[in-house]
């Protein structure tokens, strides 16, 4: 499983992702009272888990008035590492 953003017409700072559904929830947090309310930036951790999530953020980018800025977000799933490595 992979997933991927890219931006364009605009500069990024940083893009954070998680794929640990517990790191991204918090520990005695519920979806619907996350710790992704504390807007901080995710763990940028990956590889196997228990409970997996795609999650991946973007706190900084920048914007003039009535700039239209395009994201676009890819997810897909291939059968090796190679696959994705040849997208990426």
């Amino acid at each position: 499983m992979f997933n991927l953003v890219t931006v364009h017409d605009t500069r990024i700072e940083e893009i954070s992702y998680e794929t640990d559904r517990m790191k991204f929830i918090g520990r005695g947090n519920t979806p619907a009272s996350s710790s992704m309310g504390d807007i901080a930036a995710l763990s940028n951790t990956d590889g196997s888990v228990f409970d997996p999530i795609a999650a991946i953020q973007n706190q900084n980018y920048y914007q003039e008035p009535e700039q239209t800025i395009t994201f676009n977000m890819v997810l897909g799933i291939t059968e090796t590492r190679e696959c994705i490595n040849a997208y990426s």
